[in-house]
């Protein structure tokens, strides 16, 4: 999946720092982030997709979570377009993608 070790290398802090980043990502996106994302799918809220989804980019992006950042800015893209149909697929992907990222993170604990 991602290299813990790899990402803390590369910002220099330390792996169990990582780690709490990780899990303050994890909580704040299923907190806030997905839930405004699902919400502004469902109200076909086009503005309210791209915010959503750049604020997921942006902070997968600077914890080097290239998975999440890539789909959050596929996202995005559609909600600057306008273009909605299908994306509850995408959706759905970031959410697990997010859940598997948290499983991942369980499992070193």
């Amino acid at each position: 999946m991602i290299s813990l070790k790899d990402i803390a290398l590369e910002r220099g802090i330390d792996v169990e720092d990582v780690i709490e980043f990780i899990n303050d990502f994890i909580d704040y996106s299923e907190q806030e982030d997905l839930k405004g994302l699902q919400q502004a799918v469902n109200d076909s809220d086009a503005p309210g997709v791209r915010s959503r989804a750049h604020s997921m980019k942006g902070a997968a992006l600077n914890l080097g979570l290239t998975d999440i950042a890539k789909l959050a800015e596929t996202i995005e893209k559609r909600g600057a377009e306008g273009s909605l149909d299908g994306l509850q697929d995408s959706v759905d992907e970031l959410c697990k993608m997010v859940q598997e990222l948290r499983n991942f993170i369980k499992q070193l604990h």
